[in-house]
């Protein structure tokens, strides 16, 4: 955040400029959230309230330059840097596959700290902005357009350029900004207080269905936009900053930081320089299980010689394979190419030599010795 503030200073100096874009300097994510390391050190519910106030003025002074403000979305944007996003006059997002939106504090029994209960609902709608915080699920470009999220979609290559023009003409006025009309059911749930509280009540007996009262987290969640939206932004913000330090302490939120990170420890190996390419994986046996291994090593690049006791058994499964990634595409989670793509490395055959040669052969045939046994004495 100090690093932030000052390019701030630099920029609010400067007379020259017509517009800003934020973009990062990593080639693979935009902003990935927090240093949850430094929030677990917390001792005191005051230095979480403090951090949240700090982003909160920063976000304020984004919002008070006098120049327009883009967002150019590529990678993971993740807790703080979607809120970091949410700041800026639009938003443009790369289509690339890896390029996904959530604001994810939920899930570590935290709220977003930096504005974001205040600002996606206003950008949103009260709905949808609840959804997405109440389970900290991903959002992927195509809907992230569709919802508002973001104002538009470009290939990666083009994110830099098209960025900057978006800037450009947002300064001379040949861009505006457009949000989509909301149903007329929708404007009238959300216009007016008490259809409002309707919204809240039904958020909150959802959460409570789903986590039984367990989690500190989505009631608090609820009411920072509860009350940013009856009684304004400032008011909003202050009840954010209240709730983030509250839920820094309680031991559900520890707890799921602690999983949080003992997961990122098992995903590490530390024989990774023992471990030897793998190019081409053999499946065998085509059915439900067999099918969902040819998928995960084929979206990880590798060639899959799918084996079954027949052709048709073993098209069968690639036929599978290609229907998940089907459903993937239609959600926006992937494109067409990659969907042909990953299916291109999935071959059926009915054959184990050409198993023999392949660099690891995952078994997944029925579970019946008889069968094991007479699959591994043949391979």
């Amino acid at each position: 955040l100090e690093a932030f503030a000052d390019a701030l200073d630099v920029i609010e100096r400067r007379s020259d400029l017509t517009g800003l874009v934020f973009a990062s300097g990593k080639p693979d994510s935009f902003i990935v959230g927090a240093d949850l390391e430094m929030v677990q050190n917390f001792e005191m519910p005051a230095e979480a309230r403090q951090l949240s106030r700090n982003a909160h003025a920063l976000g304020e002074r984004v919002r008070s330059l006098s120049i327009p403000t883009v967002a150019a979305l590529h990678g993971p944007i993740m807790g703080g840097g979607l809120e970091m996003a949410l700041h800026c006059n639009y938003r443009i997002a790369s289509t690339a596959d890896a390029t996904k939106m959530a604001l994810p504090e939920v899930q570590l029994g935290l709220l977003p700290g930096g504005g974001g209960t205040q600002l996606l609902p206003r950008l949103i709608g009260v709905q949808e902005a609840l959804t997405l915080m109440l389970t900290g699920k991903n959002t992927y470009p195509k809907k992230a357009e569709r919802i508002g999220l973001v104002d538009a979609l470009i290939h990666p290559p083009g994110l830099p350029s098209a960025a900057r023009r978006a800037a450009r003409q947002l300064a001379n006025g040949e861009l505006s900004v457009e949000r989509e009309e909301e149903s007329w059911g929708d404007q009238l749930l959300e216009s007016n207080p008490v259809s409002r509280r309707v919204i809240y009540r039904q958020a909150a007996k959802r959460t409570e269905q789903r986590t039984r009262g367990n989690y500190p987290a989505p009631p608090l969640i609820i009411d920072a936009v509860r009350t940013g939206m009856e009684e304004g932004l400032d008011a909003g913000l202050d009840t954010e900053q209240k709730h983030f330090g509250d839920l820094v302490f309680p031991p559900e939120s520890q707890a799921l930081v602690a999983l949080f990170f003992a997961k990122q420890r098992a995903e590490e190996n530390p024989m990774d320089d023992r471990v030897r390419a793998v190019d081409t994986v053999g499946v065998l046996g085509a059915g439900l299980m067999g099918s969902g291994i040819a998928q995960v090593s084929a979206e990880n690049g590798m060639d899959v010689l799918l084996k079954d006791q027949t052709l048709e058994l073993a098209a069968q499964g690639k036929k599978a394979v290609w229907a998940t990634l089907t459903e993937q595409e239609d959600k926006g989670i992937i494109n067409t190419f990659t969907r042909d793509q990953i299916a291109e490395r999935v071959v059926p055959t009915a054959d184990y030599a050409p198993l023999r040669t392949s660099d690891l052969v995952i078994e997944a045939v029925p579970e019946d010795l008889s069968i094991k046994h007479e699959v591994f004495s043949t391979l």
